[in-house]
């Protein structure tokens, strides 16, 4: 049998992007979310989940470009903002320059800021996969497991011969390596993750072309599909991301899609459901 979970990240970061992801699941085949606790739409995003109880929706834990939503960080976040890089923060990690409780404390306080929403996660990812850092990824296990959140995003990716041009490739081979020695080690007898990772070279760029090979491609067990869709955004602050999400939009809405499903035999399933 073949699982699919279609995770779009970055509930809660804006209203577009809240549509779009909304959009995706009310009219394509989008079965979960994950959302930004310090997002500046994290109310709204907070409304359209209650609004979709069909919906799963994770924790979306964030270290970089954002602020913290924990006070009192002054290693991890001065003045309440996070680094402004995955680079920075990946470097004073590995230097120890940011204490890892400072990290677990942030954690922390992004899951119970959602609880306290009435959010009852589905799984924890995170925005550009920090969680999958090998001295991040023990602090994510445990608060799963002290959450009592199902499941965890594994991204062990593999390239196909069309990601060279993707956006980062080099670094995402490497957080694809990362992940993959993530997976095993994954405790057993904890939360649960699915037995494959499909879109990460695709992140950003997942055309309707590129989306039906990943669908015909999807091998035995459940899957998680990452994506980004959301509705045009003229803010420019994240643009350096260099997402096409109205491109995604139109992917994950298509008729070709939803044909590709049912003819594949794919059942469309989120996190809970593992």
């Amino acid at each position: 049998m073949k699982k699919l979970i279609v995770n779009a990240d970055d509930l809660g970061l804006s209203s577009p992007i809240n549509a779009g992801i909304i959009q995706s699941h009310a009219s394509g085949i989008v079965t979960s979310t994950s959302i930004v606790a310090s997002g500046q739409a994290f109310e709204e995003g907070v409304q359209l989940a209650h609004n979709y109880p069909e919906l799963g929706v994770g924790v979306h834990l964030t270290l970089v470009e954002e602020n913290s939503v924990s006070p009192n960080l002054p290693t991890l976040a001065p003045h309440a903002v996070l680094p402004r890089t995955y680079g920075e923060l990946v470097k004073k990690v590995i230097t120890r320059q940011i204490p890892l409780l400072e990290i677990e404390k942030e954690f922390r306080a992004q899951i119970e800021k959602c609880m306290l929403a009435g959010i009852n996660p589905t799984h924890l990812d995170s925005h550009q996969h920090t969680h999958a850092l090998p001295l991040i990824f023990p602090i994510a296990i445990r608060l799963a497991n002290d959450y009592k959140i199902p499941g965890i995003r594994i991204p062990r990716g593999l390239p196909s011969f069309q990601d060279p041009s993707a956006n980062r490739f080099a670094s995402k081979c490497v957080l694809s390596l990362l992940a993959h020695a993530d997976a095993a080690f994954f405790p057993r007898g904890t939360c649960k993750t699915t037995s494959h990772f499909k879109g990460l070279f695709e992140s950003g760029a997942l055309s309707e072309d590129r989306l039906q090979k990943i669908l015909e491609t999807l091998k035995q067990g459940t899957s998680e599909l990452v994506c980004h869709p959301g509705c045009d955004d003229p803010s420019p602050r994240y643009a350096n991301w260099n997402q096409r999400r109205q491109l995604e939009l139109a992917s994950l809405t298509s008729a070709s899609a939803k044909a590709a499903i049912k003819k594949l035999g794919i059942e469309l399933v989120n996190y809970r459901q593992l």
